[in-house]
């Protein structure tokens, strides 16, 4: 009699451990999979750049894995002073990526905020980018302002904009 209570008491504990075992892997993996899903159109992301390699920036995401991510609606001009300019600003920096999509190579295409400033707008306006045109619904949040900048620094020719501009 004795015997047959304990073996049903080892297979209750058993079975509770189990179950509890079972519903915390399931918990673990929902909470793995919603952290680590690829980020999409309209995310917004924060960081920290580890990284700036041409016009390229590594962001590790908190609680994620690295990315590979080009400012949204602007080309680096190909000058070492822009690549210069674009490391000093934004290497070792917590960031803020608001996700427009994916570039044909991969790369998260995003604007890219350094303490809630726009850093494509801030290297328009200092003539060490230009405006690009992006796939369609791909656009930044103020494309007015962007344009404002390259207008203003070609203006007044500074960056790729001396000499009458590219």
């Amino acid at each position: 009699m004795l015997r047959r209570i304990l073996l049903h008491a080892a297979g209750l504990l058993g079975a509770l451990l189990l179950g509890t075992g079972a519903a915390l892997w399931f918990n673990w993996r929902q909470m793995k999979s919603a952290s680590t899903r690829e980020p999409r159109a309209g995310d917004r992301i924060a960081g920290l750049v580890m990284r700036v390699e041409r016009e390229s920036l590594e962001v590790l995401p908190w609680g994620g894995r690295r990315v590979r991510v080009r400012l949204l609606g602007v080309r680096l001009w190909e000058r070492s002073e822009a690549l210069a300019a674009l490391i000093d600003r934004a290497s070792e920096q917590s960031v803020e990526l608001r996700v427009g999509g994916l570039d044909p190579d991969g790369r998260l295409v995003a604007e890219l905020r350094i303490r809630g400033r726009d850093l494509g707008l801030e290297l328009l306006g200092r003539g060490l980018a230009r405006r690009i045109q992006e796939a369609p619904g791909v656009a930044p949040e103020d494309p007015r302002s962007h344009a404002r900048a390259e207008r203003l620094a070609r203006e007044a020719g500074r960056g790729l904009w001396q000499d009458g501009g590219p």
